[in-house]
């Protein structure tokens, strides 16, 4: 995970990375003096809870065949070592993607076909999401598909 130097930042930013360095990473950062470890706790519990609950949600498939353990050691990693390019939660994803397609090293215990299991559950969210319309009048849908000529459609999607 990347370290800041927040030494030169006023009292109230250092108090916010400190926070989240918690938040992310509790066993690695200590939780902030200034607020109760019960709140911290409950803290903790929420930000997780809901990222975990959104992965899981995205990428059913995985999580089934991912035994508890190991999805929870996943998500943990994914959440306290993954710095996400947006702030937008629909784009979270394709930020687990880009984690594990560039910073996770494969365990032992990974299903060999994790990376394109998730990136086709992540297809499957991206086109549900996408406003893209198709020009129904481009398509023959009485075409041969063995003599004819397939139609590519244009899509937006994020790749």
């Amino acid at each position: 995970m990347a370290t800041y130097n927040t030494a030169d930042r006023p009292d109230f930013v250092r108090q916010q990375y400190a926070f989240t360095a918690h938040i992310r990473n509790p066993e690695r950062n200590p939780c902030p003096e200034a607020i109760e470890k019960r709140r911290m706790n409950i803290y903790r519990e929420l930000f997780y809870n809901n990222v975990e609950d959104f992965m899981a949600s995205t990428y059913p498939v995985l999580r089934q065949i991912i035994p508890d353990d190991h999805w929870h050691a996943l998500i943990r990693d994914y959440f306290a070592n993954h710095l996400s390019h947006t702030p937008l939660f629909p784009e979270m994803p394709r930020e687990f993607i880009r984690y594990l397609e560039q910073e996770r090293n494969p365990h032992s215990d990974d299903p060999p076909f994790m990376l394109e299991l998730a990136h086709y559950e992540w297809v499957e969210l991206a086109l549900s999401l996408s406003d893209e319309k198709i020009d129904e009048t481009k398509i023959d849908t009485h075409g041969d598909l063995l003599d004819g000529r397939p139609e590519v459609v244009s899509c937006n999607c994020p790749t």
